[in-house]
């Protein structure tokens, strides 16, 4: 049925617009039933017939979850396209309305006609007409899209997309230029892009994925698998990171693969517990030195999935909140410096100092600030609350790379930090309360700030290789050189580390995400960030 402008008129913007908000609430729930039914202990200790049939039932009824919450997505995102479609046609024919009277023609809105005045000239009417049919096909157009997705989620069969062909010109750099690309694409268009260049995967811009929709996840399980194979064929250095990966990925169903990058020194991998595309509260957590994904993918693995948990513990005490969702990425998706201590202590002090004084920071800022920024890209609905945590060397660059505009983040953590290079909010695109920072008691990362006075003050009275340490140590006298320490700077929330509340406190350099056990929550520092990560601001126990 052709739309008129009589039709047009009557429509109500803000009616279509609750009906996204409705379809993009739908499309949480859903998902959350399906990461909570994967969730669901079904592992190998459970054998026989019984437990294949459950798996089974389990799978289907996840697919079916996730497909129906795609088709969700799709009558939000529609609805939102349609409101603003409504209101700009609306727009239009009022503006239309009113030039017709001033050059003597009027709008029959029941037939979508111009007519001329019987006192008037004709010569405006065909240029009028053609506006208004512009306007009407228009409406139709946001009507006939918006029909079709409801009624895929209701049931019915999805609209047939385009085949777009594939741009022989290079994809744009920019994360939101690539996504609506990207979404122009049918499946197959999007194999080919993808087989032109394997490497596209890891665009920013390209959503992580789901059953409903291919993505990051599935193209780049695909490429780890070539890349086990060829490395085995090979003996390749980077095989012992590849099988680390693999075995995460395997052992941890609710992950998805963001980032694989074999073309450095050493591999390079994002992985995301939860959806990042759809979730409302989103992480991304940068380790420090000495960090590969053979040794650390695992405990990272573990301390992303533990922040979800608590991160979604803390909302669910909040009714309001109940329904938002959590996804929590660790990121080493840059090559940290290594230090290796068997060197001797000399070495090391002195590889620390040249830490202190190198580029890797800075040039993996801009990598980090992008993926940032194709985290917000790649989403079809609202943004989400983006929270970047740094620890130690990473902090560093997770503060360099918040200080490039349009990363998108609303709140960042930084803990066992030798600086960020920032010395308030303003300096990182963040708000005032939005910047936290932790430090425990005993950190040996404190030697950044009070080991050069101490080592100088020591060094002429403390005979042997040792004085040579000190002096080392002392070499630190360029720390601060990125900015005031931010476990000591008033201009951000510092938060509490020791235990409060029946929590448990951390110490050392590396236990902050960590739970007493490991993994499960009940440390001060997994709460707090849990609370940062949560959007929860009040739950945040500050010193």
């Amino acid at each position: 049925m052709t739309l008129t402008a009589l039709d047009i008129g009557g429509w109500d913007a803000e009616a279509v617009r609750t009906v996204g908000l409705a379809a993009g609430a739908r499309a949480q729930a859903l998902i959350a039933a399906a990461e909570a039914l994967g969730a669901l202990p079904v592992s190998a200790t459970w054998q026989g017939e019984a437990a294949t049939v459950a798996r089974e039932a389990i799978g289907r009824t996840r697919t079916d979850l996730s497909e129906r919450a795609g088709a969700a997505r799709e009558v939000a995102e529609v609805a939102r396209r349609a409101a603003e479609t409504i209101e700009a046609v609306q727009s239009g024919l009022r503006g239309l309305t009113v030039e017709a009277a001033v050059r003597d023609c009027e709008v029959d809105p029941g037939a979508n006609r111009v007519l001329a005045v019987p006192w008037g000239s004709r010569d405006a009417v065909p240029e009028l007409q053609q506006r208004l049919d512009a306007l009407v096909e228009q409406a139709n157009s946001a009507d006939a899209e918006l029909a079709a997705a409801i009624g895929v989620a209701g049931g019915g069969a999805p609209p047939a997309v385009p085949d777009q062909p594939v741009p022989d010109q290079p994809v744009p750099a920019d994360p939101r230029g690539f996504r609506e690309l990207w979404q122009r694409l049918s499946r197959a268009g999007r194999d080919r892009l993808h087989d032109r260049d394997p490497t596209i995967a890891n665009h920013p811009g390209m959503p992580v994925g789901d059953a409903h929709s291919v993505g990051k996840d599935h193209y780049l399980r695909e490429r780890l698998a070539r890349e086990l194979a060829r490395a085995r064929s090979a003996g390749s250095a980077d095989l012992g990171d590849l099988q680390a990966l693999q075995r995460v990925l395997a052992a941890n169903p609710e992950l998805r693969l963001m980032l694989l990058d074999t073309g450095g020194q050493r591999l390079r991998a994002a992985f995301a517990a939860g959806n990042p595309d759809t979730a409302t509260h989103v992480s991304v957590s940068v380790p420090g030195m000495n960090t590969t994904v053979a040794d650390s993918a695992e405990g990272m693995a573990a301390e992303a999935i533990s922040l979800r948990r608590q991160a979604a513990r803390q909302l669910a005490r909040v009714p309001e909140r109940s329904g938002e969702t959590v996804a929590t990425i660790g990121w080493i998706g840059y090559e940290p410096p290594q230090i290796r201590v068997g060197d001797g202590p000399v070495a090391v002090l002195r590889g620390a100092v040249g830490v202190s004084h190198d580029a890797v920071a800075g040039a993996a800022a801009g990598d980090l600030s992008r993926f940032y920024a194709g985290i917000q890209a790649a989403r079809s609905g609202p943004p989400a609350h983006l929270t970047a945590i740094g620890h130690s060397y990473g902090s560093l660059t997770t503060g360099l790379a918040l200080q490039v505009p349009g990363h998108g983040v609303s709140d960042a953590v930084f803990y066992g930090s030798p600086g960020i290079g920032a010395s308030v909010p303003a300096d990182l695109g963040l708000a005032p309360g939005h910047v936290f920072a932790m430090a425990t008691p005993d950190d040996p990362i404190r030697w950044v700030y009070d080991g050069p006075a101490v080592a100088r003050a020591l060094a002429p009275v403390i005979p042997g290789p040792l004085d040579d340490a000190l002096l080392a140590v002392a070499e630190l006298s360029g720390a601060g050189q990125f900015g005031p320490d931010p476990a000591g700077n008033p201009a951000f929330v510092q938060m509490e580390t020791e235990g409060i509340w029946g929590l448990e406190g951390a110490g050392g350099h590396s236990e902050y995400p960590r739970g007493p056990d490991g993994s499960a929550p009940g440390r001060t520092t997994v709460h707090n960030l849990a609370a940062v990560v949560a959007g929860l601001d009040g739950n945040v126990i500050a010193k």
